[in-house]
């Protein structure tokens, strides 16, 4: 769906990224929409293509496996800790539209055709905020995180301990932690179950 083409039918050397989608993930990461690739492909050839493009810093925990893509889209979803019902698919395969929409039916899902369009449909349009802006790399470095954890030998409790994280709990009264707070409230369904949106 980034290029054209199928990786190992065309070749890396071959590879021509599609400029709308590149303009629509810089786009979609300028308010803080957290992107992710679902992909039947090798990792380490797809990957190479996305890091030779300079893309590969826009998408968290990616999938690129041969594992089916609804189960993929679980998986990240459990990582990410978000909704199913949070969650778009763009895909250029037709079938695999088929199987995300059969399997995850609260997942949205559109073609490659789309692609120019999405900064325009309304689920992309969102408050957006200095914490919004810098959300993928928050999630980036929550993956360091995780990473660190895997490798740290004591228990999830102890390596806690050592990250000697502070939690201040306060009351907003000013308008950037009003505005974040409205944030939060309108991108997380966690936050408001009956899944109503207010106006700020």
């Amino acid at each position: 769906t980034v290029w054209e083409g199928v990786l190992i039918e065309i070749g890396k050397e071959n590879i021509k990224l599609r400029p709308e989608v590149v303009a629509t993930i810089k786009e979609l990461d300028k308010r803080g929409i957290i992107q992710t690739i679902v992909s039947k492909n090798d990792f380490e050839s797809a990957w190479a293509i996305l890091t030779q493009y300079g893309l590969q810093e826009y998408f968290v925990y990616p999938a690129i496996n041969w594992s089916p893509k609804s189960a993929n889209i679980k998986e990240i979803a459990r990582r990410i800790n978000i909704g199913i019902d949070t969650i778009v698919l763009v895909d250029d395969s037709p079938f695999e539209r088929a199987e995300v929409s059969e399997t995850l039916p609260g997942v949205r899902v559109y073609s490659e055709n789309d692609i120019a369009l999405l900064p325009e449909f309304p689920e992309f349009d969102l408050p957006v905020t200095e914490t919004s802006r810098i959300r993928r790399q928050t999630y980036l470095q929550e993956m360091e995180r995780e990473k660190i954890r895997e490798a740290f030998g004591g228990d999830y409790e102890s390596f806690l301990r050592s990250c000697r994280m502070e939690l201040r709990i306060f009351i907003p009264k000013e308008q950037a932690h009003k505005k974040r707070c409205f944030e939060l409230l309108q991108r997380s369904n966690q936050l408001n179950l009956s899944s109503k949106r207010y106006t700020e």
